[in-house]
């Protein structure tokens, strides 16, 4: 049933759509990125937390990533009542996005009153929530961004290009 077919110069996808793809993952890399090399020696160096406490709670951010992403795929790839006036992707796109921002800042903005305490404990529950906090938002952002990668860029030209 798959046809190979040519598009014309008239109907490839506009740049701006390229743009705003690249951009998307651009913010997306440059966070994850961040996260992954500084996270650890902040909460280790700076914050003071154990090294034992902290690969504990990454154990438990992994199983919650496991979890967490395919049940967000399954429940948000279905029609919802915005989805005739804004798309299938572009309204979970925001809900994932701004609250990914939000809880990136919070992750590295633990408040005094936790720094200062000597118990370790509340530093790791807070490292626990608000990591699976960020982990469910940048799933939903990204479920979708990948999904609209493939249903605007539908020839393997088109995603070459992009």
């Amino acid at each position: 049933m798959s046809e190979d077919f040519e598009l014309s110069e008239w109907e490839q996808p506009p740049l701006k759509k390229f743009i705003s793809f690249a951009f998307g993952y651009l913010l997306v890399f440059f966070f994850i990125g961040q996260f992954n090399t500084y996270v650890f020696y902040y909460y280790e160096v700076e914050i003071g937390l154990p090294i034992v406490l902290l690969g504990l709670a990454f154990v438990i951010f992994a199983i919650w990533n496991m979890i967490n992403d395919p049940l967000l795929g399954y429940i948000t790839d279905r029609p919802f009542m915005w989805t005739k006036r804004w798309g299938m992707r572009f309204p979970w796109i925001l809900m994932g996005a701004i609250p990914m921002l939000i809880c990136y800042l919070l992750l590295f903005a633990v408040p005094d009153s936790l720094v200062e305490n000597p118990d370790p404990w509340p530093i790791f529950f807070y490292f626990i929530i608000v990591s699976c906090a960020l982990d469910t938002f940048y799933s939903l952002y990204m479920i979708h961004i990948n999904a609209g990668f493939t249903t605007h860029f539908r020839t393997d030209a088109e995603r070459r290009r992009s």
